[in-house]
């Protein structure tokens, strides 16, 4: 019978790499579990009911000068309603990722720890009104910024040589 040894040696050496490389797909396993437990967990989620507010997006629209009525407003919500509940799906998943691209699985499981502790559980609860807060007093001073960097902006190019007198497709 011929010597089949070395028509073992590629098979042998593929699951030697598999070895090797289980522990690793193990943890990253683990570290997207734990992403995914983070995105899940109450801040995150108050996070992006903030993020994807109707109420706060309707309230841009109207600090950008927009005047809406009942009409408008009612079929604004619908529309942003259904946006972002389209959307929604996609930003946790892009949060899933960035988190286990970002954290370390030890730091992700103090983090998941957090949440769930008292509290953390309290701290989740006041975020939403503790960014409301931050936002309703900082608004005026952002809205002047970006004024600011709009014009400056525009007079640096201008000046420049560099900004478009039309738009073009």
């Amino acid at each position: 019978e011929p010597d089949r040894s070395h028509d073992m040696k590629p098979h042998l050496a593929l699951a030697a790499i598999v070895l090797a490389a289980a522990p690793a797909f193990a943890q990253d396993a683990t570290r997207d579990d734990a992403a995914r437990t983070y995105v899940d967990s109450i801040p995150m989620q108050s996070a992006l009911d903030q993020l994807l507010s109707t109420d706060t997006y309707i309230a841009q629209v109207q600090a950008g000068g927009v005047q809406l009525d009942a009409e408008g407003t009612r079929a604004l919500t619908d529309i942003v309603d259904e946006e972002f509940t389209d959307v929604r799906p996609e930003l946790e998943e892009a949060l899933t990722a960035a988190a286990a691209e970002t954290f370390t699985i030890e730091e992700l499981d103090a983090l998941n720890t957090f949440y769930a502790s008292e509290a953390g559980k309290s701290v989740a609860a006041k975020m939403a009104p503790f960014m409301q807060g931050f936002y309703a007093s900082v608004s005026p001073t952002l809205r002047e910024t970006q004024e600011q960097i709009a014009t400056r902006a525009r007079d640096a190019l201008s000046s420049e040589g560099t900004a478009p007198d039309t738009v073009t497709e």
